[in-house]
C-alpha cells in the first residue's frame, strides 16, 4: 500500500492568513470567512475519507494519490479529490462535505 499524505491546499493557508490580518469590522471579513469555511470544511472530508484508506484491507499492492490534475488535449485542466490505483482497475473519489439536506430526484437521476 502506497499512500501520499494530503497536504493543506495552499488556498486554505492564504485565507488563514489573510482571516487573521481582517479587522472584525472589514466590509469583507464575512466573505473571506465563509469562503474559508467552505474550503476547510472540505479538507476536513477529505481528511475523514484518508483515514479510511488505513483501514483498508486488500491483499494486493495498491497506491492512493490525491489532488491530481490532469491536462487534456484542449489544454483544460481536470483535478481530481483522490484516485486508487491498482493491478485491475483505477477508483476516482470525488469528495464532498456538505452540510444540510440533499434531495435526489429518481426521475433525472440528479
Amino acid at each position: 500500500m502506497n499512500l501520499v499524505i494530503r497536504e493543506k491546499p495552499l488556498k486554505l493557508l492564504w485565507y488563514e492568513a489573510l482571516l487573521r490580518r481582517l479587522c472584525d469590522g472589514d466590509r469583507d471579513a464575512n466573505y473571506y470567512s465563509e469562503q474559508f469555511r467552505r474550503l476547510d470544511a472540505g479538507f476536513a472530508g477529505e481528511k475523514r475519507v484518508d483515514r479510511e484508506w488505513h483501514e483498508l484491507v486488500c491483499p494486493n499492492t495498491f497506491s492512493v494519490l490525491h489532488n491530481v490534475v490532469l491536462v487534456n488535449a484542449a489544454q483544460h485542466f481536470h483535478q481530481v479529490d483522490t484516485l486508487f490505483i491498482c493491478k485491475h482497475f483505477m477508483f476516482v473519489v470525488e469528495i464532498k462535505n456538505i452540510h444540510g439536506r440533499l434531495d435526489f430526484d429518481a426521475t433525472t437521476h440528479q
